[in-house]
């Protein structure tokens, strides 16, 4: 298992973008270059130098994901993640995949603060192109220009942010959580305690009660809800597991999109369909439970001391629920995403 790991594809489209990583003597602003340069800077190594696969003639590294050929072929991300720090070493880069602009993986947590620390107020994080494009093409009538923090960058980044971090990042707010999350982790242990055999090991289908525990906890924060993860009854097509199947199909679709040659941009491909599925069904339940928080609003009294939460304040502050959608789904899928990560 990897220690950290960081995926960074940004500030890498022409030779001049391609300082931000492996010490490369440049700073991309004029406040940057104001900076006292560190000593190692001196012993910097050019960004040709960065180890990873070579690519052929024409073809590329594009060989390496064909079925069967491709040695590459096959790996979901935190196998090709592994492979690649293995191979590499700290710093590794796969170049030479067509329509893709290079992807640097960085392993170690000191590179990593390196990285984020000097890209500036305004951070270019191009990634998740299939996202984007579902958020501002395919389903714009709903977006309407609202990417989220996952899909945005530079200064578009910055303003999102800054709208959303007044109201999530103010201490109070975490206490307003502690709680019903402690419930929550209450609620995971009895689950436990239910699942596990008579030599207390755990089920060879483990791996999903963490996601449902994930899924509680972020839902409760993001929409304002106890999903009811743990009912012991849980259906295969209950709205919970529902929603846990379709977030494993969204990363994995967007890991297929990202890694692998974007036919999708020319033609309706397998993962493309897999990414709109999954993401349609994020918005039908975020839009349910956020009409609730609107109605609520709605019936509370004027002079009501109750301390409003994440998604309330939010939408207190901005009527139109966009922004509240667009932060509900972002926090679903990181919450989920980050236990699908750490226990693969």
């Amino acid at each position: 298992m990897l220690r950290s790991s960081s995926c960074i594809r940004s500030l890498l489209g022409s030779s001049n973008q391609q300082a931000v990583l492996f010490g490369v003597r440049r700073w991309s602003t004029a406040a940057a270059t104001q900076r006292a340069i560190p000593q190692e800077w001196d012993d910097a190594k050019p960004y040709e130098d960065i180890p990873g696969p070579k690519s052929l003639p024409i073809l590329g590294n594009t060989w390496r994901f064909i079925p069967k050929i491709g040695d590459l072929n096959g790996m979901g991300f935190v196998e090709l993640a592994q492979y690649f720090h293995k191979t590499y070493g700290n710093i590794a880069k796969l170049s030479g995949v067509p329509g893709k602009s290079d992807m640097v993986f960085i392993f170690d947590p000191d590179d990593i603060e390196k990285v984020f620390r000097n890209e500036g107020p305004w951070p270019i994080r191009d990634v998740v192109q299939g996202a984007v494009h579902y958020r501002n093409v395919t389903r714009k009538d709903i977006f309407k220009g609202v990417g989220g923090l996952a899909t945005v960058h530079g200064e578009e980044w910055q303003k999102f942010r800054s709208k959303v971090n007044q109201t999530m990042m103010q201490p109070r707010a975490t206490k307003l959580y502690t709680g019903q999350i402690d419930l929550v982790a209450e609620d995971f242990i009895e689950r436990i305690r239910a699942v596990r055999d008579e030599k207390l090991e755990m089920p060879a289908n483990f791996n999903n009660e963490m996601y449902k525990w994930g899924l509680e906890s972020i839902a409760y924060i993001a929409l304002d809800t106890r999903l009811g993860c743990f009912n012991p009854d849980l259906q295969p097509d209950s709205e919970p597991q529902k929603m846990i199947d379709a977030v494993q199909l969204q990363f994995d679709a967007m890991y297929r999109l990202e890694i692998q040659i974007p036919f999708w941009k020319i033609v309706s491909t397998p993962a493309w369909r897999d990414l709109v599925k999954s993401s349609d069904y994020f918005i039908e339940v975020s839009l349910k439970y956020i009409n609730q928080a609107i109605q609520r609003l709605k019936d509370l009294p004027p002079d009501s001391e109750r301390e409003l939460t994440v998604l309330e304040k939010l939408l207190a502050k901005d009527p139109d629920p966009r922004t509240g959608v667009v932060m509900a789904m972002d926090m679903l899928g990181a919450g989920i995403d980050t236990v699908c990560i750490n226990i693969t």
